[in-house]
């Protein structure tokens, strides 16, 4: 089953969380990715719907990049 997530990364700016997810997944990003926004004091990345394996995979990509205490799904 293949639901979205809203991932909240404590980070003050989206353009650095685009750029880190562009860079790891390549043109595949946005295939993934709808939409990455800033909101209070960090950055909410929206997926398209993605399965657990996807899922899983680009919480861990997030957390590798910014550590485990500044990703949360919401």
């Amino acid at each position: 089953m293949k639901n979205s997530v809203d991932l909240f990364i404590g980070l003050q700016s989206a353009n650095e969380v685009s750029k880190s997810l562009r860079d790891y997944y390549e043109e595949l990003a946005w295939d993934l990715i709808e939409d990455v926004q800033p909101f209070d004091n960090g950055v909410i990345v929206t997926t398209k719907p993605l399965d657990r394996y996807d899922r899983d995979d680009l919480y861990a990509v997030l957390v590798e990049e910014y550590g485990m205490s500044a990703v949360n799904e919401l």
